[in-house]
């Protein structure tokens, strides 16, 4: 592998009864939905430009537990197609998993392009650097919404998983909806 992009893998393993049943359970008015909002390292401080930003929500941990054995597949799989045995320190390479978010794409909204330099998953309790990005897609009756990756489109179904590692050389987004709604989950290796 040279490039790049031999460093994305997407998987379908999520059953499409799961899809849709995380899509019904986090639709329901219990559902605590707010905006996506930046932080911004200089500052300490997140921003939103609510018209344009996604509505994200936490998951349970009964849903976590759910997609979390789909999670654990997806990163063993990625760890046999680009980890090797002779190097020692791969028995650590992943330790954890965080919590996953769903993300809700309506019309008109976007995910700015970014890398996922993410600090805000480290409380204290959880410490390291994420080192793989997990995208999950839940439903594919939305127009727009194409994922983006190098500036390249990534095709995902629903049920498919997305792996790349996080770091500035795989700047994302996620293009605007133009119908319907885009329904996905994002969490982290570290």
């Amino acid at each position: 592998m040279n490039h790049l992009d031999d460093y994305i893998m997407v998987q379908s393993l999520i059953p499409t009864q799961l899809c849709r049943s995380l899509i019904r359970e986090i639709s329901l008015p219990k559902s605590k939905w707010s905006k996506h909002a930046w932080y911004h390292y200089g500052t300490d401080k997140k921003r939103s430009r609510p018209e344009k930003e996604l509505d994200v929500v936490n998951a349970t941990e009964e849903q976590f537990k759910l997609l979390g054995k789909y999670l654990v597949i997806a990163l063993q799989n990625y760890r046999k197609k680009y980890s090797t045995e002779k190097n020692p320190l791969d028995s650590a390479w992943a330790q954890s998993i965080s919590l996953t978010r769903f993300n809700r794409y309506k019309v008109g909204t976007n995910m700015r392009s970014h890398y996922d330099h993410i600090q805000s998953l480290f409380d204290g309790k959880l410490k390291g650097i994420p080192i793989l990005s997990f995208v999950g897609l839940l439903n594919n009756n939305y127009k727009g919404g194409a994922f983006m990756c190098r500036e390249k489109e990534i095709k995902l179904r629903r049920g498919d998983i997305l792996l790349f590692p996080s770091n500035f050389m795989y700047p994302h987004k996620v293009k605007k909806i133009t119908k319907g709604i885009r329904y996905s989950f994002v969490c982290w290796a570290f």
